[in-house]
């Protein structure tokens, strides 16, 4: 369990619960990729302990919405032992290539102008 206030509240996040669940989507879900998306600072708590307990759980690749989120997750994965590969779903920002290249971050191109740039 894991717990984080936010905006006057408590949140307790249940991670053997986050595993189970991950457990029984792989074992349906057959026969193709599946990822862990992490985003939105994971409700408050920071992508690590999700990440970490996903990890663990043999889950790679990892999606987030922005670049930021990816940044921050990078450190939390290599820390765990992990070079998953890193999703940015929300594309690729405007002359940021390099600080994808540089975490090993993989937008995903949701417009011409995207692969153009990439």
């Amino acid at each position: 369990m894991v717990k984080a206030e936010h905006a006057g509240g408590l949140l307790t996040i249940d991670l053997d619960a986050v595993a189970a669940n991950w457990r029984l989507l792989r074992d349906r879900a057959t026969g193709c990729d599946r990822g862990a998306v992490c985003k939105a600072d994971a409700y408050g708590l920071g992508p690590g302990p999700f990440a970490t307990r996903l990890w663990r759980e043999g889950r790679r690749p990892f999606l987030v919405a922005h670049l930021d989120e990816a940044i921050a997750l990078r450190p939390v994965l290599a820390a765990a032992g992990s070079d998953a590969p890193i999703y940015v779903l929300n594309g690729l920002v405007p002359g940021a290539v390099a600080d994808y290249l540089a975490d090993r971050l993989v937008p995903v191109l949701n417009s011409l102008g995207d692969v153009d740039a990439w």
